[in-house]
């Protein structure tokens, strides 16, 4: 997606009020302590509800509209410490957190393959996770 600096701008055209609401709603709230990799996975949220729409978003779920798999094997690659606080961050930014939070319990039930003991320890790092 664009970084569109000016929303106003860019929905000039727009001739409805509930859009403009809507963008409202996906802007992720930027940080300079926000990871890159939580930024990529909020962005491609917003991405699968423009493809998808909200309500399959929030009727199907996460699964069902975004790559999972791949997000996972991208996590794959860092310590289960980093992967907490990266699924951490998408809860604290991301402008939805009922999306979010449905995003990184689906994250985190990929994760449910890993050994007993690395599961437990990404599972017990926030208390906001579930699975």
């Amino acid at each position: 997606m664009a970084n569109i600096k000016n929303w106003s701008e860019f929905l000039k055209d727009v001739p409805t009020d509930a859009l403009l609401s809507e963008i409202e709603t996906r802007k992720i709230k930027q940080s300079d302590s926000v990871s890159e990799s939580a930024t990529d996975i909020m962005s491609q949220i917003d991405k699968s509800i423009e493809m998808f729409g909200s309500y399959s978003f929030d009727d199907k779920g996460p699964w069902e509209v975004m790559n999972i798999n791949s997000i996972k094997k991208n996590l794959s690659t860092k310590s289960i410490k980093e992967i907490a606080s990266i699924l951490s961050e998408i809860l604290d930014s991301y402008s939805n957190y009922e999306r979010a939070f449905s995003v990184v319990a689906c994250i985190i039930g990929e994760f449910d393959s890993l050994p007993e003991d690395e599961f437990d320890e990404l599972l017990d790092s926030d208390e906001r996770f579930e699975y």
